[in-house]
C-alpha cells in the first residue's frame, strides 16, 4: 500500500539492506502517526526502542493499550491494568487519566461553611476543594385553617444530608432555598399551601432536593377534599372535621415505616364512597422516592446521612359517639425523623396531636446541633387560636389553626423556609509518598531483562525521590536508572523516561512481569500518564 508520506509503496525489511539503518539517522522524535515502519526490523536492530516508539504511538492515538512482543503499553484511559489493592497514595484522575500523589485530605468541620437563606444562585467552590458535606431543607407546609373544629399540621420540608459530596475546585453549583407554605386562610377554595423545594446541584447527575411540605389538612369552610393532608416532603395531618365520612368503632393503624405511608392518598378528591374513619387518607411522605441519595439513612444521630421525611398523622373522631358531635381533631404533620402523631380513639376530645419529630446537625457551625424539618402539631378544637408561623430557615411544618365551640376563624401557620448548608470537607493535598503497582504479566520465557517507559510529569529529583522497577518474579524488585527521552508532549513537563535493568529471582514455577513507581519525599504533584514494560 502506499506510503502516505510519500505516496510511495511501502518499503520493507527484504528492500533494506543490513545495518544501513542506525539509531543515528533515526530522529528519536519522529510522531509515531507519522511513521511508517517495519517494526519487526526495528525490533532485530534494537528491540527495546520499540517500547518508545510504540508508547508514542500510544500517545499520539489515544490507545488504552498498546500490546507489543513480549511488552505492554498502558496510556491510562482507565483503572485496568493496575493492582489498585497495592497502590497506596496514587490517587486516579479519571477527567486527565493520570495517576498522582495528590489526594483528599480531611478539614476542621469548622472550614469553610457557607450558609443560603433565601433564593437562588450558585455555589463556587474552592479552588483546592474535592468534597462538600450539604445540607438540603426544603420548605415546610402550612398548617390547616379552619371555621370551626380541629386542623392537621403541615408536614415538614424534605431534609437530605450528603457527606463528601464529590466536587471540582473553582466550579459553580446551583442552589435553591424553598419558601415555606403561606398561612392557609379560614374558608375559600383552600389552596394547597404546600413548602417549596429547595435543591443542590440540580439538575445533574447527582442532584440533592428537599421537597417542599405537604400543607395541613384544614376544617369546615373548605370543600371536603381539603381536609385531606397533603403529600410532600413530609406529609400533612389530615384535618380533623371530615364531613359525611362515617364511623366505625374500630379504629384501623397506619403501618408506621419509616420515609413511606400504608395508605394512598386519591389524585382527586376523595373517593366516591365515604371512606371509614379507620381508613381515611393522609398526607404521605415522597421524599425518599422522589429523590434518592444513593446513601442510606442510619439510625438518625446527629449527623445521620441520607435523605428524610415521614407520613403526617391520621385525624379521627376522639370518642366514637352517637349521635356524633361533629368534634373532631385532625392528626400532626410528618418530620424528617418521625410520623405525625395519630389521633387515636383512646384519647380525650380536643388532643393537640403532635408533629413529628425533627433531626439534629451540627454543620451550620461545625459544632453546634441545630434540629431541622420538624412536623407542625394539629389544631384541636378547644381554643382560638391561629397557627404560629415557623421561623425562618427551619424547614418547619406548622400548626394548624385553632377554633372551639363560639369563637372565630383561624388561620393555619406558615411554614418555615428551608436552607441550604455547605460545609468543605476535602481538600486537595500532596503526599510525600506514592506507590503504583502494575497487574502481573506473563512471560512465555524467563526473560533476563526489562525496560521500562515512563510516560509522566516529574518535578522531584529522578531517581531519587521518584524511582522505578521491575520483577519477573513478583518478589524481588529490580531498581530501574530512569533517563529523560528528550520527548515532551505539551508544555505541561510530561515527558518519556526510560531505563533497563537486569532481572533476578527464581520465576519459577511462572514468571510474573510486574513494574513498580515509588515516590518518597515527595514535595510537588508527580503525575504517571502511563508506562510501558518489555523484557526479553
Amino acid at each position: 500500500m502506499p506510503n502516505p508520506l510519500t505516496g510511495l509503496t511501502q518499503i520493507k525489511s527484504t528492500d533494506i539492506t543490513d545495518g544501513a539503518i542506525t539509531n543515528a539517522k533515526v530522529s528519536p522524535n519522529i510522531p509515531a502517526t507519522k511513521a511508517n515502519v517495519d517494526l519487526s526490523v526495528a525490533e532485530a536492530q534494537n528491540p527495546f526502542n520499540v517500547g518508545v516508539l510504540g508508547f508514542k504511538h500510544a500517545v499520539n492515538e489515544g490507545l488504552t493499550i498498546f500490546n507489543l512482543v513480549d511488552g505492554i503499553v498502558d496510556e491510562f484511559h482507565s483503572e485496568s491494568g493496575i493492582d489498585t489493592s497495592e497502590n497506596s497514595n496514587a490517587v486516579y484522575d479519571a477527567t486527565s487519566d493520570f495517576y498522582s500523589n495528590l489526594g483528599a485530605s480531611p478539614v476542621p468541620a469548622t472550614t469553610g461553611i457557607t450558609s443560603y437563606t433565601s433564593g437562588s444562585g450558585n455555589y463556587t467552590a474552592e479552588p483546592t476543594t474535592t468534597n462538600v458535606n450539604v445540607l438540603v431543607v426544603g420548605g415546610g407546609g402550612s398548617g390547616g385553617g379552619t371555621t370551626s373544629d380541629g386542623t392537621g399540621g403541615g408536614g415538614a420540608g424534605g431534609l437530605i444530608y450528603y457527606p463528601d459530596y464529590p466536587v471540582t475546585g473553582g466550579a459553580n453549583y446551583a442552589y435553591v432555598v424553598g419558601a415555606g407554605g403561606p398561612e392557609t386562610p379560614t374558608s375559600g377554595a383552600g389552596i394547597a399551601n404546600n413548602g417549596a423545594d429547595s435543591s443542590f446541584n440540580h439538575p445533574s447527575p447527582l442532584p440533592l432536593v428537599g421537597e417542599g411540605g405537604g400543607q395541613g389538612g384544614s376544617a369546615s369552610g373548605f370543600p371536603q377534599s381539603y381536609f385531606l393532608g397533603r403529600p410532600g416532603g413530609s406529609g400533612g395531618g389530615i384535618g380533623g372535621k371530615v364531613p359525611d365520612m362515617g364511623f366505625v368503632p374500630a379504629y384501623t393503624p397506619v403501618a408506621e415505616r419509616f420515609g413511606s405511608d400504608a395508605l394512598p392518598l386519591p389524585a382527586t378528591g376523595l373517593p366516591t364512597n365515604p371512606t371509614p374513619q379507620g381508613q381515611h387518607y393522609i398526607g404521605t411522605s415522597t421524599q425518599v422516592s422522589n429523590h434518592p441519595t444513593g446513601l442510606t439513612p442510619s439510625v438518625l444521630p446527629v449527623n445521620s446521612p441520607g435523605g428524610f421525611g415521614n407520613r403526617g398523622g391520621a385525624g379521627a373522631q376522639a370518642t366514637p359517639q352517637t349521635p356524633p358531635d361533629g368534634h373532631r381533631d385532625g392528626g400532626g404533620g410528618g418530620g424528617a425523623g418521625a410520623i405525625g402523631n395519630d389521633n387515636l380513639p383512646t384519647e380525650p376530645q380536643y388532643t393537640l396531636n403532635p408533629g413529628g419529630a425533627g433531626l439534629a446537625y451540627t454543620i451550620a457551625d461545625g459544632s453546634t446541633p441545630v434540629t431541622y424539618s420538624t412536623g407542625g402539631n394539629s389544631g384541636p378544637s378547644n381554643a382560638n387560636a391561629a397557627g404560629v408561623d415557623q421561623s425562618a430557615n427551619t424547614g418547619n411544618g406548622a400548626p394548624g389553626g385553632r377554633r372551639a365551640p363560639g369563637g372565630s376563624s383561624n388561620v393555619g401557620g406558615a411554614g418555615g423556609s428551608g436552607i441550604v448548608i455547605i460545609a468543605e470537607s476535602k481538600q486537595q493535598a500532596a503526599s510525600s509518598s506514592m506507590t503504583l503497582i502494575s497487574d502481573t504479566f506473563t512471560a512465555n520465557a524467563t526473560p533476563s531483562k526489562a525496560r521500562i517507559v515512563v510516560f509522566a510529569e516529574v518535578p522531584d529529583d529522578l531517581n531519587t525521590d521518584f524511582s522505578a522497577s521491575v520483577t519477573r518474579d513478583n518478589t524481588t524488585y529490580n531498581s530501574v536508572t530512569l533517563e529523560d527521552e528528550g520527548f515532551q508532549a505539551g508544555s505541561s513537563g510530561l515527558k518519556i523516561f526510560t531505563g533497563s535493568t537486569p532481572l533476578t529471582g527464581s520465576a519459577s514455577p511462572q514468571v510474573r512481569l510486574r513494574w513498580k513507581i515509588v515516590g518518597s519525599s515527595l514535595t510537588g504533584t508527580n503525575k504517571v500518564h502511563g508506562v510501558a514494560l518489555q523484557w526479553a
